[in-house]
C-alpha cells in the first residue's frame, strides 16, 4: 500500500473512535432464544460510521474508507430490537470482474454476451462479521441466512431497480465454517479452488444458472425464505446444539473490552513494524 493511502487509512480509522462510546454501548447481554434481529440499511451520517466501527474491529482485512470501492453495494447492520445490543455487518456488493470460479460455473468464459446481459443480476457477500460472542453461537450462520432472506433481496431491488437471480459467497479458507451445511436453506457449497478460496452459491429464483448460462428462457418462483423463517431455522437447527456443545446459555455477554478501537490504536503505536488494523474478534470474514 502506498504511503499516501496508509495515511488516509490512519486518519480515516481514528475519525472513527469519535463513535467509540456510542458503538461500545450496544455491548449489552442479548438472550438469543428471543431476541428480534433487525436489520438496518447504513448509507451515511452515524449509522455508517457505526458500520464502519464495527468493520474495522471485527475484520481481519486492510481496511480503507467505504468511498474507496467501486460498483452497487449495501452496508447492513444487524442488532437485537429487544436489548439494542449489536449482533454483526454484512457487507453485500457486485461481485468482482475476475472471480474465475464463478464465471467458469456459469460458462461465461465462452459466452461474454451472456456475461454482459447478466452480470448485474448477481450479488455478492463481501462481508459476514459477527460480533465474537455471537460468532461463537454460530452467529455466521444466522447472518448468512438473513443476508439471503426475501426482505433483504428486496432491498437491493428497490434500490438499484434490478431483479437478483443468484447470490454469491467468496471464503476466505476453505469451506467456511460459517457457510457449511447451509444448504438446506439453498446456500450450496460448489468448489474449493486451488488456492483455498470456497465457493458458494445460492439460486434466489428457481432456475437461475439454468437462465444465466442460456439455457432456459425464464426462471422459476422465488427460492428465498423469510426473514423471520430464517431466525427460526436458525434457532431450531443450530443454536440448541451450539449451547449443548459449549455447555452454555442462550443468553451471550458481549465484552466492549474487546472492541475498543481506540485502544487497538495505542497498541499499533507501540509496535510499529505491525501493519494494517490489529484484529479483535478472530472471526472469518465472508470474503477477500
Amino acid at each position: 500500500m502506498k504511503l499516501d493511502k496508509v495515511k488516509k487509512q490512519n486518519h480515516w480509522i481514528r475519525g472513527l473512535c469519535a463513535v467509540e462510546d456510542a458503538a461500545l454501548r450496544m455491548c449489552v447481554p442479548i438472550d438469543l432464544m428471543t431476541c428480534e434481529p433487525e436489520i438496518i440499511v447504513c448509507e451515511n451520517g452515524m449509522a455508517r460510521d457505526m458500520f464502519d466501527y464495527w468493520r474495522v474491529v471485527l475484520s481481519s482485512e486492510p481496511q480503507l474508507p467505504h468511498f474507496a470501492g467501486a460498483g452497487r453495494s449495501m452496508a447492513l447492520l444487524v442488532r437485537d430490537k429487544t436489548s439494542g445490543g449489536f449482533m454483526g455487518v454484512v457487507g453485500l456488493s457486485d461481485p468482482p470482474n475476475h472471480w474465475t470460479q464463478l464465471i467458469q460455473h456459469l460458462g461465461w468464459n465462452e459466452n461474454d454476451h451472456l456475461r454482459l446481459k447478466h452480470q448485474h443480476q448477481i450479488v455478492m457477500m463481501r462481508r459476514c462479521l459477527p460480533v465474537y460472542e455471537f460468532g461463537q453461537m454460530t452467529g455466521g450462520k444466522y447472518l448468512a441466512l438473513a443476508a439471503t432472506s426475501r426482505e433483504v433481496i428486496r432491498l437491493l431491488e428497490l434500490r438499484y431497480s434490478f431483479q437478483y437471480l443468484l447470490f454469491g459467497i467468496r471464503t476466505l479458507h476453505g469451506k467456511g465454517s460459517q457457510y457449511n451445511r447451509l444448504q438446506q436453506r439453498g446456500i450450496i457449497l460448489e468448489d474449493v479452488d486451488e488456492t483455498d478460496h470456497g465457493f458458494y452459491l445460492m439460486e434466489l429464483k428457481k432456475k437461475a444458472v439454468a437462465h444465466l448460462r442460456g439455457e432456459a428462457d425464464k426462471v422459476g418462483k422465488t427460492n428465498m425464505f423469510a426473514l423471520a423463517d430464517q431466525l427460526a431455522y436458525w434457532r431450531e437447527r443450530w443454536l440448541p446444539n451450539r449451547m449443548t456443545s459449549k455447555n452454555a446459555s442462550s443468553v451471550i455477554e458481549l465484552d466492549p473490552s474487546r472492541y475498543r478501537l481506540s485502544e487497538q490504536l495505542d497498541l499499533k503505536r507501540a509496535r510499529p513494524e505491525t501493519s494494517g488494523v490489529i484484529p479483535v474478534g478472530g472471526v472469518e470474514d465472508g470474503c477477500d
